[in-house]
């Protein structure tokens, strides 16, 4: 990423504390009593710094977090001013002033980052702005058989959606549409290049495609983690192109990420669950882009067979 220094859009305050060093008022920053679900950004280059899973109420009066997000986001130097010595840090893209880092923080690691809202975006967690829904199969009104609810967007504004593949997506669905705070689910077709593929072609041609489940869920009532632990549990992951008796490239493991927070979450649960396990993982984490709803009586297909 090459350095972005235009500071022509900031606001006085965030010109101050970014590029002047300052310090905002404590509990008067956007961020401090913020909880929803995404990803801080710097304000100035738009570099992504900070997981919402990471922060937590320090009580300091500025948004706090155990950890920034891996790689070069966030470098420090030490800072002599007001008559003490501590760790500042900056956006490592663009050298923009973020705040202080401190040893005092919660485990995992102990640190408390504590940044000025004023250096921040935030980036709500969802579809990406290339990601496509299409649907040549489904009725718009389709209900989920078993919740009732609807399979097709638009979603209540409150949920949050997450697609993971798992080998043959009959089973798999039901092992997500089981847990409380799942909203609705679908089955489907993600991961190739062929646009409005059927099943025939996805089972029969190298399309690309895996067979995929869609999990709207409330974040209130189930975390993204929860249902990467439902996806760990519910398949093996270290059996490449197959599950089972099923083989193909349509029943490899794969997380497709709806935002860089959840990529980030995925990232981490696959690095910990690999620590349990003597086989080598050959799930792929993956941006999200298009989700291909699958053929109606492929959609919860186990509890139509049993009613």
């Amino acid at each position: 990423m090459k350095k972005n220094n235009d500071t022509s859009g900031l606001t006085p305050e965030q010109y101050q504390v970014t590029q002047q060093c300052g310090t905002e008022p404590p509990f008067s920053g956007a961020y401090v009593n913020h909880h929803e679900t995404g990803v801080y950004s710097c304000v100035v280059c738009g570099n992504q710094l900070f997981d919402s899973a990471s922060k937590y109420d320090s009580g300091s009066g500025w948004p706090s977090f155990w950890s920034a997000l891996e790689g070069k986001q966030i470098k420090s130097r030490f800072d002599e001013s007001h008559g003490m010595r501590r760790e500042e840090i900056l956006c490592a893209n663009c050298d923009s002033h973020l705040g202080h880092v401190f040893p005092d923080g919660p485990e995992p690691t102990g640190l408390r980052f504590c940044v000025n809202s004023a250096s921040l975006n935030f980036l709500p967690a969802g579809t990406g702005p290339d990601f496509v829904f299409s649907n040549q199969f489904l009725p718009e009104d389709t209900s989920h058989f078993v919740s009732g609810n609807p399979m097709l967007p638009p979603f209540p504004e409150n949920m949050e959606m997450a697609v993971f593949a798992l080998g043959c997506f009959w089973g798999a669905e039901k092992k997500f549409w089981l847990q409380d705070g799942v909203y609705s689910t679908a089955v489907g077709y993600a991961g190739g290049d062929l646009e409005n593929p059927n099943y025939q072609q996805v089972c029969h041609s190298d399309t690309g495609h895996a067979e995929v489940i869609l999990v709207v869920f409330d974040p209130t009532l189930i975390s993204y983690l929860q249902l990467l632990d439902v996806f760990w549990q519910g398949h093996d992951p270290t059996q490449g192109m197959r599950q089972g008796y099923d083989v193909g490239r349509q029943y490899r493991s794969m997380i497709m990420a709806m935002s860089t927070g959840q990529e980030k979450q995925a990232e981490d649960s696959l690095f910990a669950y690999q620590q349990q396990l003597d086989a080598r993982i050959t799930t792929e984490v993956v941006p999200a882009s298009c989700f291909n709803y699958a053929e109606e009586y492929h959609q919860q297909y186990l509890a139509k067979r049993q009613a």
